[in-house]
């Protein structure tokens, strides 16, 4: 009963309503029913838990075994990374078996640490349109700002003078 209780807890998120009424319908077993609610627990922990890690500077590798099948955080830098061999690698967000299949697999293995950010095909870094947090935080309320006042937020280059 406790067991019940506690995923009746779990399941006061919107989402989960229409789940649970699918699972009633197709789960006449009670214990097919409490099976489904506990993989999908299973399921929001471990996304919740790689989600927060994939775009921190923590390398969690998960082996060269399991991250066949899973992305790991390392695998997910890996694709953010501005080196030429990382720029057409690891798009799953959960599952690597997809990038697998589709030959775009890099596994994590010992190669940390990265330099993240955009590049061109050769490597070099593009400069960041806004270098800080503040500046992509506040820049584009101060733009929409800007064009409502009727300001001319890209005025034309001064003329080039000989002397330049």
């Amino acid at each position: 009963m406790a067991v019940c209780r506690a995923f009746q807890t779990l399941n006061t998120w919107a989402h989960w309503t229409f789940v649970n009424q699918c699972n009633r319908t197709i789960c006449i077993d009670r214990s097919a029913y409490i099976f489904i609610q506990t993989i999908q627990v299973f399921t929001i922990a471990f996304y919740a838990l790689h989600a927060n890690f994939r775009h921190s500077h923590i390398w969690i590798s998960y082996g060269p075994t399991a991250e066949h099948v899973f992305m790991s955080p390392a695998q997910h830098q890996l694709h953010h990374s501005i080196l030429p061999k990382h720029h057409h690698a690891n798009f799953g967000s959960m599952l690597s078996v997809w990038d697998w299949l589709f030959g775009t697999l890099c596994l994590a293995g010992d190669e940390r640490p990265l330099d993240f950010g955009l590049a061109t095909a050769d490597g070099r870094r593009i400069a960041p349109l806004h270098p800080t947090w503040k500046d992509a935080m506040l820049v584009p309320f101060m733009r929409v700002g800007q064009t409502l006042a009727g300001e001319d937020l890209y005025p034309a280059p001064a003329a080039k003078t000989e002397d330049a």
